[in-house]
């Protein structure tokens, strides 16, 4: 029982003694994962917005092609073409 309190109480001066040590440990640790979770978190934001301005790009080439041979849909759109043929 006694060898108990004292391991005890050793462990505990330990404690109070490298706290800081302790306490800069931990912070570190949590400041891995964190700065890690966040940048994957980038990563997948990154890959969505370049996924995207290539559907944009894509959609503007095939636009601009749709322009270039006459076709309505390149200056008003696949939604706006059929109302303009209406109208002309």
């Amino acid at each position: 029982m006694i060898r108990q309190f004292i391991g005890l109480l050793l462990v505990a001066a330990i404690v109070v003694h490298f706290f800081w040590w302790i306490a800069a440990a931990v912070a570190i640790v949590v400041a891995y994962k964190l700065g890690r979770r966040m940048w994957c978190a980038q990563q997948a934001a990154d890959e969505a917005e370049r996924q995207r301005q290539d559907e944009l790009r894509a959609r503007a080439d095939r636009h601009l092609k749709w322009w270039r041979v006459g076709d309505p849909r390149g200056l008003y759109g696949a939604a706006g073409a059929e109302p303009m043929r209406e109208i002309r």
